[in-house]
C-alpha cells in the first residue's frame, strides 16, 4: 500500500521521533508507534496507519522483541563459562540488537551462535561493563540455534556474579 499524505505523518515528525526513540535498537518500537497513531487522531483504519508508520521507520510490524538476562555465580579463572543461553524458537529468526556483560573483574566475553564465535570484547576493573549495539547489520540465528554469552575470567578473584543481557527481535 503506497504512503499517502492522509496516513503518513510529516517528515519532521518522523525525524523527531527517530532521534528521540529511547530503545537500544536504533528504531522505534510498536508501543511508540501506537503512541504516534494516538497523537495523529482517529481518522483512517489504524492497521493501515500502523503499516505506513512501520514502513516509514523501517520496522516490520510483526516483530517480537526478546530480552534475556542471566547471571552465573560460579566462574573459575582461566576457564570459559557460559553466563546466558537463548534457543531461537521454531519457525523464527533471531536478530541480535545488543548484548551486554559485566562483572567487577578483568574478563573476556564472547557471543556465540551454535558454538561459533560471532563477537567478543574485554573488560577490566577500571571498565567493568561491555555493551555492544548493532544498528545496521545484526548477528542472526535461525530456528533451533543457541545464542550464548560466555566469559573467560582473566584474574583470580573472590566469588563474583557475572551478568549478561541479550536483546533482539524475532522475525517469523
Amino acid at each position: 500500500m503506497p504512503l499517502t499524505p492522509y496516513y503518513r505523518p510529516p517528515d519532521d515528525t518522523i525525524r523527531t521521533v527517530k532521534e528521540s526513540a529511547p530503545n537500544t535498537f536504533g528504531y522505534i518500537t510498536r508501543v511508540e508507534i501506537d503512541q504516534i497513531i494516538a497523537s495523529m487522531g482517529a481518522s483512517g483504519p489504524v492497521y493501515d496507519r500502523l503499516e505506513d508508520l512501520c514502513g516509514a521507520f523501517g520496522v516490520a510490524p510483526l516483530q517480537t522483541r526478546v530480552h534475556e538476562f542471566d547471571e552465573n555465580l560460579v566462574v573459575p579463572a582461566a576457564a570459559e563459562t557460559t553466563i546466558l543461553s537463548y534457543v531461537v524458537p521454531v519457525g523464527q529468526t533471531f536478530e541480535v540488537g545488543s548484548w551486554s556483560a559485566w562483572a567487577n573483574v578483568d574478563a573476556e566475553y564472547y557471543l556465540r551462535v551454535n558454538g561459533t564465535q560471532r563477537a567478543g570484547g574485554r573488560t577490566s576493573i577500571a571498565e567493568p561493563s561491555l555493551r555492544v549495539v548493532y544498528l545496521f547489520k545484526a548477528i542472526t540465528a535461525t530456528a533451533g540455534q543457541t545464542v550464548t554469552i560466555s566469559t573467560l575470567r582473566q584474574s583470580p578473584a573472590v566469588l563474583l556474579p557475572f551478568k549478561a543481557e541479550l536483546e533482539g527481535v524475532l522475525n517469523g
